[in-house]
């Protein structure tokens, strides 16, 4: 019985040894079989044919990609990069501020009405394989080796367009780039908000005619906009067709001499977009080192190479900045859908805008300068408005003691104040808005858990002559300061109160003093 069993295990090894073996032949005929498929030009030999540089250096770099042979390429879907784990787990203490339903799904509803017209086009979410890249851009010989910032600003320069919009409140600016031979050209589309009319301006000092907009996607912030090509011909920008990847080095220009040098600093998660920074958008974002400034708007992210990896759309200035662009691999589709569209005019109603909750956060800082100063000198009223973690929301006690403590501080300098109250009737959205931040930070004292509290605080108000399609600014903004530590559970309004109160006072009063010496500039210059 024993030398059966024996002989049975050992059988079992043989097989398992003769299956390795089996694999390996065949990993061998497949590389054989792919060699000699390479020699007659079905497999590219010597070159990646995938538009992305490699994270190492330019050593595999398409460099030769113009003399693939497109009618006869075969390439499998190119794997997204995976965020790094962990990445879209929320930490404790760090949750979501409280909206109501109205202020989470404003914006998606509104993107959901457009995109309900059973006409649009069905466009891919995404790039994944070298086929969806256009022809033209497959055409454009890359460089060598990475170029430095002077050089890449020579070679993206003649693609660049400067963009002027006219609206019923003036004018606003921004950036867009040709990616197509015959006139196509990217740019963001929170810019053509009311739009009534639009001029483009090329990088060698002529003009194009706008003739009106193939496509325009809500989800990504894209427009994609047709123009009359010059005689002499347009030069188009090459896009990746993947995602690129954290710590990669990159490049954002604006018409025709901006231009920065940064890196990308994560690869935000869907989580992340619509739960922690409540974005209602779709696709793949990166986010840079790069400041979205209003020039910068619909611009492209370029690598060292002249590939565009991503497009320069969003700054949420509120809180902790966050500078967004939409990557290259979800603008392709997008490109691709466009050409079988026909050409429609710019009308003010293309495009409603943006909810004023998420141009608030989207407000350009501006804190410090000559005209912040002058707008906060002649602010009479102000909103207050409470973001809290849901660890602090629950008994509605930290509100009521930030509401308590603004409204002392701000009665001695006769600010007219309108306290948060969600649950109360809407407040006009043209009334200065103090936007308090307030933070919980868990912890163990004496074996019970707790929180340790902070607040940040920035007031936000509509600037006039802001020539921006976002007329929200910060003309103050706070520093982040710890004001005590709570129990998490259990904690009396009174200690609670007793205990924050403080601290709260005296960072209100610091708003009040800032206040107080814009009026004396304003004073003096006057």
């Amino acid at each position: 019985m024993g030398r059966k069993k024996r002989k049975k295990k050992k059988q079992a090894s043989v097989d398992t040894t003769q299956l390795v073996k089996g694999g390996l032949v065949c990993a061998g005929i497949v590389a054989v079989i792919y060699f000699f498929n390479s020699l007659d030009g079905s497999a590219p030999s010597s070159t990646t044919v995938s538009l992305v540089t490699p994270q190492g250096g330019g050593q595999n770099v398409n460099q030769n990609i113009n003399q693939v042979d497109l009618n006869r390429r075969k390439q499998a879907p190119v794997k997204q990069q995976a965020p790094p784990q962990g990445s879209d787990q929320p930490k404790p203490g760090q949750e979501t501020p409280q909206l109501t339903p109205a202020d989470v799904d404003r914006d998606a509803q509104m993107i959901a009405q457009i995109f309900a017209d059973k006409n649009k086009p069905v466009v891919p979410t995404t790039a994944t394989s070298l086929s969806e890249v256009p022809a033209e851009m497959l055409q454009v010989e890359l460089p060598k080796s990475a170029l430095k910032l002077p050089d890449l600003l020579e070679r993206v320069k003649p693609s660049l367009v400067k963009l002027t919009f006219l609206h019923s409140t003036g004018k606003s600016e921004g950036t867009g780039f040709i990616v197509s031979n015959s006139g196509l050209l990217i740019t963001g589309l929170h810019l053509l908000e009311g739009v009534r009319g639009a001029s483009a301006d090329l990088s060698d000092g002529t003009s194009a005619e706008i003739e009106g907009y193939r496509l325009i996607s809500p989800e990504h912030d894209i427009a994609i906009l047709q123009i009359t090509p010059p005689e002499r011909g347009l030069k188009l920008l090459p896009l990746s067709n993947q995602l690129s990847h954290q710590e990669a080095p990159v490049a954002a220009f604006g018409a025709f001499e901006d231009a920065v040098q940064g890196k990308i600093t994560a690869v935000p998660d869907q989580r992340k977009m619509r739960t922690d920074w409540r974005l209602p958008f779709a696709g793949n974002w990166l986010e840079t080192s790069l400041p979205v400034s209003p020039n910068h708007q619909g611009g492209p992210v370029v690598n060292p190479y002249g590939l565009v990896v991503a497009v320069n759309l969003i700054q949420l200035s509120s809180g902790k900045e966050h500078h967004l662009a939409l990557a290259s691999k979800d603008i392709l589709p997008l490109i691709n859908a466009s050409r079988n569209q026909e050409v429609k005019k710019l009308t003010p109603n293309l495009f409603a805008g943006f909810s004023n909750d998420l141009k608030r956060r989207m407000a350009r800082n501006i804190a410090g300068t000559d005209r912040a100063q002058e707008l906060f000198a002649n602010i009479k009223q102000i909103r207050l408005l409470q973001n809290l973690p849901n660890s602090l929301v629950a008994s509605g006690v930290v509100r009521e003691i930030v509401n308590n403590n603004a409204r002392r501080s701000f009665s001695k300098s006769g600010f007219e104040l309108i306290p948060d109250n969600p649950a109360g009737s809407p407040v006009a959205e043209n009334i200065p808005t103090l936007q308090v931040i307030l933070t919980a930070e868990p912890q163990r004292i004496r074996a019970k858990d707790s929180f340790k509290v902070s607040v940040q605080a920035e007031l936000i108000v509509i600037d006039p002559q802001e020539n921006s399609s976002n007329r929200f600014v910060i003309i103050w903004k706070g520093k982040k300061t710890d004001i005590g530590s709570i129990l998490a559970e259990g904690v009396s309004p009174e200690i609670a109160s007793r205990i924050l109160s403080p601290k709260l006072k005296s960072y209100f009063d610091r708003f009040r003093t800032a206040q107080s010496k814009s009026k004396r500039l304003l004073k003096q210059d006057s």
